[in-house]
């Protein structure tokens, strides 16, 4: 595989991953949504509508991942493990006693 396709592939499970979160923290009401996340964040929302509907169809689009400032933001307000966003391993959300040390 190339590098630029294993590139793409690498963000596509990324962006994947970040929309997975925003999903649960709204269902279980931690979060309004993706809408009052970006508008919170300074973080251009119809950008961030047209990555999640076009995730899977990246050829040709504008947008095609997210900002790094979003996984920061979603990572530091939510307690989510960056190396759960970035690798996919370990636990979605840290362990709050780690973090406080």
């Amino acid at each position: 595989m190339s590098r630029a396709i294993k590139d793409i592939s690498l963000r596509q499970e990324i962006n994947a991953r970040f929309f997975q979160v925003i999903d649960l923290l709204k269902s279980n009401g931690t979060m309004k949504g993706l809408n009052g996340f970006c508008k919170e964040h300074g973080l251009n929302v119809p950008k961030y509508y047209k990555i999640r509907s076009q995730n899977e169809m990246l050829k040709g689009f504008k947008y095609k991942f997210i900002d790094i400032e979003a996984l920061y933001y979603i990572s530091l307000d939510y307690n989510i493990s960056l190396q759960w966003l970035f690798y996919g391993v370990g636990p979605m959300f840290e362990d709050k006693r780690k973090k406080s040390n």
